[in-house]
């Protein structure tokens, strides 16, 4: 036999949440970032001119 149980109530107690902002979480996960990764990365891409469309507006 199938328990019924009512669908406006919640079947376990509700939970404590914590809910964190978008600055918080990123500047607990930038923490101890020196900015030598993305330093890397930016060498990586190749000096040329940009595609057709990417340009800067004037």
């Amino acid at each position: 036999m199938v328990k019924e149980t009512d669908p406006l109530q919640p079947s376990e107690p509700p939970q404590e949440r914590s809910i964190e902002t978008a600055a918080a979480f990123l500047h607990a996960r930038a923490a101890g970032a020196s900015g030598e990764g993305f330093a890397a990365f930016l060498a990586r891409i190749p000096d040329a001119p940009p595609l057709s469309g990417d340009e800067l507006p004037d």
